[in-house]
């Protein structure tokens, strides 16, 4: 509603109540005149009667009408108008005025006179009396004019104070708050100026309060819109990062086959080749470079969370502790290191990963303060976030463990904080880093289902918190690995679409005692290996294939109740494996790239019926 259309209707309402209040006082006022002049006339009926009563009586008992007429006619007013006195038997009456001139009002009684003798009340006549008054029509035509004015200039006179009184502390404010009201813009919120009109002097009335809901509306909207935006830009970057990891390990999956054959076939080639020699050298380097790759293939791998953390109950300060001598040495001495940890804090995850994460971040601190030195602070603290607090790092709420790594550096400029944990993407000049630091560390803190928070401002130096799920489940002792095993003539099957790989694995296996039988087509394999005939001690299938991938093999195989232990060897293990794996439908998993050791390995243990976990 436009405040004009207000002030019109108020007008309009105030025109009309006060006209039928000016109405209604006036004909009440002209019914009061009448009531009083009818009070009036019972009034003169009363005072004729007690100024004449004793005369007229005596002069009825007299018989005297002479003197009734002269008595009646110096008592009645001019409110009577009709006078009427008779004897007892009505046979002698005086009569004066005008008789029933209506309206009227009438009054009768009758005249008793008491005898000397016996004191008894005698009637020796009747009094009736007759007094006209106006019409109410006629009284209220000639009265009604006056009243009117009169009325109307009071009644109307009081309303326009009240009107111009409700107008500034009323009308004017509500125009105020609907100007401020429709000047809202939602996309403009955050430059909303709070709503300010005149406060009532003497205490606060409802447009007051009005003014408060309002500006706490518009605190609540910026808030919510702050928080909307902060969502926004953190589902942005949450859905870059899906995207480059989803990129990442496709990459790295695909470059897992292409590697797994290179070291492979090097380490089969540096077997053979004469001790000492330059060929060997050679393959040395070859596999050297090979496990670098490994690593950084890893790393991606971490990054786009396609590799699952073997997950473990570890003491976070120890890990920490275990860094430290390496760390000491990979610093500059300008920088000093202080180092405060809670000895009590348990949580559960992979310990190598983690072992990456404190030098991926420590390191990055070392780098920033190498020029001019500086302080470096290492804490480790339990932690309790509930509310607004896990909301903002969106964390579940709960007892998190708090590793603080903080540097006295340069800090990080508030235009890259935003890619700080993007793949490859670094500040440093080439050859000082791969950019995949923060990345590798970022990956792994969200699979062990925790977070990074990056803070400090520019020129204040960075500080990254770490926050990690704490676990209450205590601490075991690591049990040494198997030793690898050769065969023993046992029949294998390896089914894998990258020929490569496939005959790596036959080349190694051969090597290693067993009878190796590889396939291509995993449509192929499962038509030979559903025969009835076929008869194997275990199948190894990649992953992924096409036309049919390596769980589905599994699965189909296991329909036919072929009940062969199944190993699975691919470039990255995820959820659905692992759910695969704890159904019994694959035996093992190994990760490529593989070696000869891991492979013989994982076949050892497929072969002796050990089943889980990865290799």
């Amino acid at each position: 509603m436009k405040s004009a259309k207000l002030k019109n209707k108020l007008l309009l309402s105030m025109l009309l109540t006060c006209s039928l209040i000016v109405l209604t006082v006036s004909f009440y006022q002209g019914y009061l005149r009448l009531e009083r002049q009818k009070q009036q006339i019972q009034q003169e009926f009363i005072s004729f009667e007690n100024g004449a009563m004793n005369s007229i009586r005596e002069a009825v008992w007299l018989y005297d009408w002479d003197m009734v007429q002269t008595i009646v006619e110096n008592q009645t007013s001019k409110v009577i108008t009709y006078a009427e006195i008779c004897d007892r038997s009505a046979a002698r009456c005086f009569k004066f005025g005008l008789r029933d001139e209506v309206p009227f009002l009438e009054h009768a009684s009758d005249i008793a006179h008491r005898e000397p003798t016996t004191r008894n009340q005698v009637d020796i006549g009747t009094i009736y009396l007759q007094a006209h008054y106006e019409p109410f029509s006629v009284s209220i035509l000639r009265d009604f004019p006056e009243l009117l004015l009169a009325n109307g200039i009071s009644v109307f006179g009081v309303a326009i104070i009240l009107f111009f009184l409700f107008h500034r502390q009323v009308v004017n404010r509500l125009q105020q708050v609907e100007s401020y009201a429709r000047a809202i813009d939602l996309n403009n919120i955050d430059r909303l100026s709070t709503l300010k009109v005149p406060e009532n002097r003497y205490r606060d009335d409802e447009i007051d309060h009005l003014v408060d809901a309002i500006n706490g509306m518009t605190a609540q909207l910026k808030d919510d819109l702050e928080q909307r935006q902060q969502l926004e830009q953190r589902l942005t970057q949450a859905q870059k990062m899906e995207a480059l990891g989803t990129l990442a390990g496709g990459i790295a999956h695909d470059f897992n086959n292409i590697l797994s054959a290179v070291l492979g076939f090097a380490q089969l080639s540096y077997t053979r080749c004469e001790p000492g020699s330059k060929l060997q050298q050679y393959q040395q380097q070859i596999i050297q470079a090979g496990d670098r790759a490994k690593k950084l293939i890893g790393q991606i791998l971490l990054f786009s969370r396609r590799a699952e953390p073997v997950r473990e109950a570890l003491n976070l300060a120890e890990i920490i502790r275990e860094d430290t001598p390496l760390l000491r040495a990979s610093l500059p001495t300008s920088v000093d290191i202080a180092i405060f940890l809670d000895d009590e804090i348990r949580v559960l995850g992979d310990a190598t990963q983690l072992h990456q994460v404190v030098m991926n971040l420590t390191a990055n601190a070392g780098h920033a303060m190498r020029e001019n030195g500086g302080h470096l602070t290492i804490a480790l603290a339990r932690k309790k976030l509930a509310g607004a607090a896990a909301a903002r790092l969106d964390l579940a709420p709960g007892r998190y463990a708090c590793l603080t790594i903080r540097d006295t550096g340069p800090g990080i400029p508030e235009e890259i904080r935003k890619r700080v944990f993007e793949p490859f993407f670094s500040t440093k000049k080439v050859g000082e880093g791969t950019g995949m630091g923060l990345a590798v560390a970022h990956g792994i803190i969200r699979a062990h289902g925790g977070v990074i928070d990056l803070a400090g401002e520019a020129g204040e130096g960075a500080c990254f918190y770490v926050y990690l799920p704490e676990t209450d489940l205590c601490v075991e002792k690591k049990i040494p690995p198997a030793t690898t095993l050769t065969g023993g003539g046992q029949s294998i099957v390896i089914v894998d679409d990258e020929l490569p790989v496939a005959e790596l694995g036959r080349e190694i296996l051969v090597n290693l005692g067993y009878r190796v039988a590889v396939y291509n087509d995993p449509n192929q394999a499962y038509q030979d290996l559903s025969a009835a005939d076929m008869a194997i001690d275990l199948l190894i299938t990649d992953l992924t294939m096409p036309g049919m991938g390596g769980l589905d093999l599994a699965k189909k195989l296991r329909s036919r109740n072929l009940n062969w232990p199944i190993l699975l060897w691919t470039g990255f293990a995820d959820k659905a494996e692992a759910a695969d794996l704890s159904a019994g439908a694959i035996s093992r998993v190994l990760r490529k790239p593989f070696t000869i050791e891991s492979l013989a390995e994982a076949v050892h243990q497929g072969l002796s019926g050990k089943s889980g976990g990865l290799a």
